[in-house]
């Protein structure tokens, strides 16, 4: 049996390094891991879901679909409100 490296399978998988779709995938999975991360970071600080939303300027819904994948956010989007987040203190550092 062949054996692959990770490396290997995700060229198989995904396409090679520098390809479009590879940089598209790559971009997804960032996205979905910024979403994971704003739960983390929420509570890290120990806001609820209102506080959080108050704190940037957002609904508390906007703060749900976030944290939990429910709308597919714009690129432009998250990086509002990532921007919003450094600028109140709540990542960096």
């Amino acid at each position: 049996m062949k054996t692959y490296s990770l490396n290997q399978v995700a060229d198989i998988t995904l396409g090679k390094k520098g390809t479009f779709l590879r940089d598209i995938q790559q971009i997804h999975y960032l996205l979905i891991k910024l979403q994971d991360d704003f739960k983390n970071i929420r509570k890290k600080h120990g806001l609820t879901q209102k506080q959080m939303a108050d704190k940037l300027n957002v609904s508390v819904r906007t703060i749900h679909n976030l944290e939990n994948r429910l709308e597919k956010f714009s690129i432009d989007r998250i990086l509002d409100i990532v921007n919003e987040m450094d600028k109140k203190g709540l990542i960096g550092k």
